[in-house]
């Protein structure tokens, strides 16, 4: 009996050594903790991408007039060629008092751009061998579809990434030439060909990659004055609401107009003003005019 009412006076003596929690600490405990990015001033570039093969504008195709088997290529593709040169020779399939070895001959002089054959390859009357560029400038046709060819930047200035993949790649300005009011009748989309020619600087090495008909990707970049641009975040189009920190830590709420995601951020098209500090994370959700305390972005639990 004895030791029972002892063990009830030790639970008594514990007790009443615990503090309640002060106020300083609950509060501390309520606390919403936030993080915040600028609204800056940034430009408006706006950047369209496609991806095509190169041609050259001016070129011819050579054929065989007749069918038959090659005997020898005498050209390969870079080589230059002189207008009458041969190109390759053939036999013909059947053999006769009038057989004549036949041989292909470039009907312009210029460079060789493909060659579709080998020595021993049957080849079939009318049958495309060899495409001959008898200039040095350059095109690129790509596919869009309406909405890309509305938003082709009106400059008409175009960037051309040469063999983009390649450690040989390099980069060269362009000019858009037309864009196609019809669309293809299998995909639906429509052609933009951009055109090019060679730098002096660089003239060599271009012509190289252009005549082997390397993959090019086509950039459309305009600058159109300046925009409102949260920094380093994505917001999503459907949100009509932001907190702005106050000076003296409490947050409003403003309606807002989101604009599409750029490079560096989300712009903002209008409810914020440039310097403005937006909330984009926090432990608890604010309500309006609540107070906050701005942690580093580092520190505290938040939530986006």
């Amino acid at each position: 009996m004895h030791s029972v009412k002892a063990h009830i006076l030790i639970l008594l003596i514990l007790a009443s050594c615990v503090k309640p929690d002060s106020d300083a600490e609950l509060k501390n405990i309520n606390h919403i903790m936030v993080r915040v990015s600028p609204i800056l001033q940034s430009k408006n570039i706006r950047k369209l991408s496609f991806g095509g093969r190169v041609s050259s504008r001016n070129q011819s195709e050579e054929v065989s007039l007749i069918q038959g088997k090659i005997s020898r290529v005498f050209v390969r593709a870079g080589e230059k060629v002189e207008k009458g040169q041969a190109l390759a020779s053939i036999n013909p399939v059947t053999k006769g008092l009038s057989y004549n070895q036949y041989k292909v001959r470039s009907s312009t002089a210029g460079v060789v751009l493909t060659s579709q054959k080998q020595s021993g390859s049957l080849v079939s009357e009318n049958e495309v061998l060899f495409t001959i560029g008898n200039g040095f400038e350059y095109q690129v046709d790509v596919w869009g579809s309406i909405d890309d060819i509305l938003n082709i930047p009106k400059s008409k200035i175009v960037n051309i990434g040469l063999a983009p993949a390649s450690k040989y790649k390099m980069d060269i300005r362009g000019t858009l030439f037309s864009v196609s009011s019809i669309p293809d009748s299998k995909s639906g989309l429509y052609k933009i060909r951009v055109i090019y020619s060679c730098e002096k600087d660089e003239k060599l090495f271009c012509n190289v990659l252009s005549r082997n008909s390397v993959w090019a990707r086509v950039d459309f970049t305009t600058e159109e004055g300046s925009q409102l641009v949260l920094k380093g975040k994505f917001i999503p189009s459907w949100s009509k609401h932001l907190f702005i920190l106050q000076k003296d830590n409490t947050v409003k709420k403003v309606e807002v107009k989101v604009g599409p995601a750029v490079v560096d951020g989300t712009s903002i098209i209008s409810g914020v003003s440039e310097g403005d500090r937006v909330v984009v994370s926090y432990n608890r959700r604010p309500s309006d005019g609540e107070k906050v305390e701005l942690v580093s972005k580092n520190s505290g639990e938040t939530k986006e």
